[in-house]
C-alpha cells in the first residue's frame, strides 16, 4: 500500500474525540521540531499527513488551537515539580528499600 492511500484509509479509525486519557497539550515548551511544524501548519480540524516516529507512524488530527497561559501554568507549576520530584524520590526509595530486602540475611531464633 503507498503512503498516499495510507491516509485516507487510516482516517476512518479517527474520531470527532481523543480517547479517553489521550488528549495532548501542546505547549511552547521544547517538542521534536518536526512534529511542532506539523502541528503549527494543520488547521482546526485537519488531518496531518502520515508522520514517522522512532515506534511506527502516526496521523494526527488537530482538534483546537488555544494560546499558552501563562498564568495557570505559574499558578501549577511548583505543585506539578513538587509531586513529581515526590514521585521520583518515592521510587528511588522503594528500589533501595527492595534491595536491601533481597540483601537481608533474617535469622528466626525463637
Amino acid at each position: 500500500m503507498r503512503l498516499s492511500a495510507i491516509k485516507p484509509a487510516a482516517a476512518q479509525y479517527l474520531t470527532d474525540r481523543p480517547p479517553s486519557g489521550a488528549e495532548i497539550s501542546i505547549s511552547p515548551f521544547p517538542l521534536q521540531r518536526f512534529l511542532q511544524g506539523t502541528l503549527k501548519a494543520l488547521a482546526p480540524g485537519q488531518v496531518s499527513g502520515v508522520i514517522r516516529l522512532e515506534r511506527g507512524e502516526a496521523l494526527v488530527r488537530l482538534m483546537e488551537r488555544k494560546e499558552f497561559d501563562w498564568e495557570q501554568y505559574a499558578a501549577v507549576r511548583e505543585s506539578e515539580h513538587q509531586m513529581l520530584l515526590t514521585r521520583r524520590l518515592n521510587s528511588i526509595w522503594n528500589d533501595w528499600l527492595a534491595d536491601l530486602k533481597k540483601q537481608a540475611r533474617i535469622i528466626d531464633n525463637r
